[in-house]
């Protein structure tokens, strides 16, 4: 069992899936993703990080050439913006396509308010 190192410091076991998972979504067929990991497995040692683990399954996207590794680094930079400033991007992006926007709404449920990030209308 490899046991992996988050980057809070928690440790956890390493899993495949993980790493098949996020290659398929990121575009791959199944063969080249599972030929990804067996790559990536065959590198591992107990306690690695998982950004080490990230730049590995990067690495082994960019090798094959496939706009993947684009999707993969778009999907890693995007959980990087500060949630009030994506929402606000989102936000002009509507805007953009036509819609009325409001940000950070409350909203009057049938029991209780309810804060929107994000209230579109065209």
């Amino acid at each position: 069992m490899i046991l992996v190192r988050k980057a809070d410091g928690r440790k956890e076991e390493f899993s495949p899936g993980k790493i098949l998972n996020t290659c398929m979504r990121a575009g791959l067929s199944r063969k080249a993703a599972e030929n990804i990991v067996r790559k990536v497995e065959s590198r591992l040692y107990n306690g690695i990080r998982t950004h080490d683990i990230y730049e590995m399954v990067l690495k082994e996207l960019e090798r094959i050439e496939d706009s993947s590794s684009m999707v993969f680094r778009l999907r890693e930079a995007v959980s990087e913006i500060p949630s009030d400033k994506f929402e606000l991007y989102v936000k002009k992006l509507l805007e953009s396509y036509g819609y009325k926007c409001q940000w950070n709404v409350l909203v009057e449920g049938k029991y209780v308010e309810h804060q929107v990030d994000i209230l579109a209308e065209k």
